[in-house]
């Protein structure tokens, strides 16, 4: 497809700017135009409404104040009334009417015409007939009937029409109509000046200049940066994307000189990778026979040809490892054999001191069983110690408890030794009491017997206290004898108190040597007891790691005999390698190992 099979017609047309700029007329033509028309219809609504009111209002006043002129037919002051309305509203009122009752017109002011006042004739008919206000607000015309009277008492005597006008306010609205629409046509020059100056300057100069900027890109030209890139409208939006694309251009076209470079290098390298190869197929060549030997064991075949000066280094290097390994084989051979000697010893030892762990192992599980019993038998002892540490304690306090109530029984003894001696005391007073009485009684019947006949009476009755007074002294002499047979046996029976008390006292001590005996030989057991105690955990931990020691015995014994298997398994693979009869000189280590170097 060619250059002028892809080009494609494009018909002449407006531009951009002329569109918007006619949109912009448009409008503003209606945002003009739509204002001004509102307002000069509302200026003749608002004077016509003015006029009907004060008609209105004028022809009801007039009407309200005239009916006792019109009642008493003076009429020669409602005229000049009327006349002087008139000059007042001369704009807007062209003349008034006075009617009587029977309808007839009384009264003019202004110039009328005949068909307003046959117009005004009718309206002034209706409102006789009617008493209602009649009107005709498209002609401007009022007929009010003047009313005499109110209530009942009401009487229509005559009607007052008036004849109004708006011509005057409308001519007057009409200018201002005028003005109206000049001042609107002015505010759509305004704006379409305004419109046409930012439309210019935002839409149609940006996009101008992105087009040129597309016309240099699509020509190749792609060194100038596209303008207006920074603006956040939709011309913004298409000079990013139109920035976008030159700097994708810029990219491909630096990728393509890249692609050219690298194709140009990649035919010098495969002519560089060609030579190349040669020398390194005699190089693989030279290895894998090399290679083949070294992998079948022969340590004593190294590469004798001399490689081309890149890969020279290649061959040294093969023929120094080769030396390294050949003298690292020969000490890894005295080395095994060395390792599989120790290796049988080394298995030797394991077992043999495996055998003797288990001994000791067997007998120290023997001793803490042994000390385990004696433990438990200290401890028992120690337990029984202890309970007889308890009874002795409890027999002390026993023993305390008896001898406090021997010293009471030893307290009350003697009490009752001291009330024994008062007993007597009072008994020796009632004894002397007793004697005194006998005497009483002697003399009294020794003075009745004097009396005589007249002292009979008085005679038996000292009898009578004499013999009272034997019996009494004879009671005394008997509680006597008892009292001082018990007081001799309670001073025996605290006798036997002390005594007791004392044994008590002495039994006492004894049981508290004993205690403290107990106590000690209780505590020393429980020392005893713990001791053992810990010699037991001491002596199951030296159990639990002689266990320990025989497990890490047999893992050292197991280890040792896979260590000399592992010996063995050496030696044989050693014995694989040919190093020049199995040994090398010390000259020839030292030259491989300053190659090495």
């Amino acid at each position: 497809m060619t250059a002028s099979q892809t080009e494609i017609k494009v018909s002449r047309s407006i531009s951009v700017f002329v569109k918007a700029l006619f949109l912009i007329a448009g409008t503003a033509a209606v945002v003009a135009a739509v204002p001004a028309f509102q307002s000069s219809q509302m200026l003749t609504r608002i004077v016509l409404s003015q006029v009907t009111d004060h008609a209105e209002v004028v022809s009801h006043t007039l009407a309200n104040s005239s009916a006792s002129a019109v009642r008493f037919k003076k009429y020669d002051k409602l005229l000049e009334e009327m006349d002087t309305q008139l000059t007042r509203d001369a704009d807007i009122l062209n003349g008034m009417l006075v009617f009587d009752a029977s309808g007839s017109a009384v009264g003019s002011v202004g110039a009328l015409d005949e068909a307003r006042v046959s117009a005004l004739s009718a309206l002034a008919t209706q409102a006789l007939e009617t008493g209602l206000v009649q009107e005709n607000r498209a002609s401007l015309l009022w007929a009010v009937p003047v009313v005499m009277g109110a209530g009942d008492r009401a009487q229509v005597v005559g009607v007052i029409a008036s004849d109004w006008t708006a011509q005057l306010s409308l001519k007057a609205v009409y200018r201002e109509k005028i003005e109206s629409w000049i001042t609107a046509g002015g505010v759509f020059v305004v704006l379409l000046l305004f419109g046409a100056f930012f439309l210019r300057r935002w839409i149609s100069r940006p996009l101008v200049d992105v087009t040129q900027a597309m016309k240099k890109v699509s020509e190749g030209d792609l060194d100038a940066a596209v303008p207006h890139r920074n603006v956040g409208d939709e011309v913004g939006q298409m000079a990013r994307a139109l920035e976008t694309q030159r700097l994708s251009l810029i990219e491909a076209m630096r990728l393509d000189e890249q692609a050219k470079q690298a194709d140009s290098d990649a035919r010098a390298a495969a002519d560089k990778v060609a030579a190349q190869q040669a020398a390194q197929q005699s190089v693989v060549e030279q290895l894998s026979v090399a290679l083949h030997s070294l992998a079948e064991g022969d340590l004593t075949k190294p590469i004798e040809t001399t490689f081309d000066p890149e890969y020279e280094g290649l061959r040294e290097d093969y023929n120094t490892t080769l030396g390294v390994l050949r003298n690292a084989m020969s000490v890894v051979r005295q080395n095994a054999d060395g390792i599989e000697s120790h290796s049988n010893e080394l298995s030797e030892s394991s077992d043999e001191l495996a055998r003797r762990t288990e001994n000791q192992a067997a007998t120290l599980e023997e001793t803490a069983a042994s000390l385990g019993e004696l433990t438990k038998s200290v401890t028992s002892t120690a337990q029984g110690a202890k309970e007889v540490e308890g009874i002795v304690l409890g027999a002390r306090a026993d023993a305390e408890a008896s001898g406090e109530v021997v010293r009471n029984a030893v307290d009350a003894m003697t009490q009752i030794n001291e009330s024994s001696n008062q007993i007597g005391q009072i008994i020796n007073v009632i004894e002397d009491i007793t004697f005194q009485t006998n005497l009483l009684a002697l003399n009294a019947g020794v003075e009745a017997a004097r009396a005589g006949e007249a002292g009979k009476g008085f005679a038996v009755v000292a009898t009578e206290v004499r013999a009272l007074a034997h019996r009494s002294s004879e009671a005394a002499t008997e509680i006597k004898t008892l009292i001082d047979r018990a007081t001799s046996q309670v001073g025996r029976g605290v006798d036997l108190v002390n005594e007791s008390g004392t044994a008590l006292e002495n039994i006492l001590k004894q049981v508290s040597n004993i205690s403290s005996h107990v106590t000690e030989i209780a505590g020393l057991a429980a020392a005893q007891s713990d001791g053992l105690n810990e010699i037991n955990d001491g002596i199951a931990h030296l159990d639990n790691v002689t266990q320990q020691n025989v497990a890490m015995v047999e893992e050292a014994t197991a280890a040792t005999h896979s260590l000399k298997n592992d010996a063995q398994e050496l030696s044989n693979l050693v014995s694989k390698f040919r190093s020049d009869g199995g040994s090398s000189s010390s000259g020839d280590r030292y030259e491989i190992t300053s190659k090495v170097a």
